[in-house]
């Protein structure tokens, strides 16, 4: 358990940073959810 939220802490952050970058906030979250069905 505690290593899905570290997981999922770390998606959180590179959500964050996506978006900082200016990736749209649909492209980010999509990548999130890819990411998270690879889990």
């Amino acid at each position: 358990m505690l290593r899905a939220g570290a997981q999922l802490r770390q998606l959180a952050i590179e959500l964050l940073l996506d978006v900082h970058d200016g990736t749209s906030g649909i492209d980010a979250a999509i990548a999130v959810l890819n990411r998270l069905s690879q889990l």
